[in-house]
């Protein structure tokens, strides 16, 4: 083979880096090249891998802990002659990637769309529908802007009808899933500070933990935190936010500048109306919270009660010791 080419895949979903990595090894069989791909499914197992070492990067941005542009930026600190190609269904981030020296963008849909066409081609099979997959991202910090769900619909459109209707596929369907768009900004965790610690760092613990929202304890997401009654105030200190659990990752902030934080204090985590509740389990023996309903018109309903030790002890009902458990 004549040329040579060195490339990383990054992306959360397998199933769409199988698919990238699928096309590349038909491009290098068509053009007679060497590919070598490396591919990651989480932002921090690449950048803990990256010296360098790569020709072309193709990088997702909808990924837990650090997002496409964040690893773009940090690879730009070390690297400014790699090519970033930029894979995504959000077509919206254009601008910013294109400032981090992108020099291309993939959209998603396209590769579905043409996957179909070609799979009912080469086939016959009859594709009734195609699944876009991983939804539409929100924004976590307050300085992100929200996807336009009209302007991205559009693109899907235009797309469909650039690569389906002439292949004669004007009647599949397209399913999407979009539950974190939906829910995630509408749903706030409320905690209580109720511990602090000052060795080495400033701790301050709080009476809920990734039993609520496990996502931080997981892969670092952000979530922005507010201090009931100190809105206003500057965010001169440094905190890791605490739960009760164990593990050691159990926090929904580290070294973040908040305002002063005292015991009895109110922290409000927001966007967690989406992987919150849904991925709560019973570690240590935690129970999950109350959910309410704020009403527009003000008023408050709860939707779904605290749990109970009877509810956590319900399962050994098999046992007559475990009837009595929980009582």
């Amino acid at each position: 083979m004549e040329k040579s080419l060195r490339v990383a895949i990054v992306d959360d979903l397998t199933e769409d880096s199988q698919r990238l990595a699928d096309y590349l090894e038909q491009f290098q069989r068509e053009h007679n090249m060497e590919i070598k791909m490396d591919v990651y499914n989480a932002s921090f197992e690449f950048l803990e891998k990256y010296h360098g070492n790569y020709d072309v990067i193709f990088l997702d941005i909808e990924m837990p802990g650090s997002d496409g542009l964040e690893v773009a930026r940090e690879i730009r600190t070390k690297d400014e002659a790699v090519g970033i190609i930029f894979v995504t269904g959000m077509a919206k981030y254009a601008v910013e990637g294109y400032a981090v020296h992108a020099i291309d963008f993939i959209v998603k849909p396209v590769g579905y769309y043409n996957f179909a066409v070609k799979l009912e081609k080469e086939t016959g099979a009859d594709i009734e529908f195609i699944n876009l997959s991983g939804g539409v991202g929100i924004p976590y910090k307050p300085d992100q802007e929200p996807n336009d769900i009209a302007v991205i619909g559009e693109g899907v459109r235009k797309v469909y009808e650039e690569v389906l209707v002439p292949a004669g596929m004007g009647d599949v369907a397209i399913y999407t899933e979009l539950g974190r768009f939906m829910m995630g900004p509408y749903g706030c965790l409320v905690t209580k500070a109720i511990h602090e610690k000052n060795t080495y760092k400033n701790y301050i613990g709080v009476d809920a933990c990734a039993v609520n929202l496990m996502r931080p304890a997981m892969y670092g997401a952000y979530h922005h935190i507010t201090v009931l009654g100190k809105e206003n105030e500057p965010c001169d200190h440094k905190y890791d936010v605490t739960g009760s659990l164990c593990e050691n990752n159990d926090k929904f902030a580290i070294d973040r500048m908040l305002p002063e934080i005292e015991r009895g204090d109110y922290l409000v985590i927001h966007d967690a109306g989406a992987h919150g509740f849904s991925m709560g389990y019973n570690y240590n023996g935690k129970l999950k919270s109350a959910e309410l309903l704020l009403k527009e018109d003000g008023s408050v309903q709860m939707i779904r009660r605290a749990e109970t030790p009877k509810d956590y002890f319900a399962t050994f009902d098999c046992f007559e010791i475990g009837k009595k458990l929980g009582e």
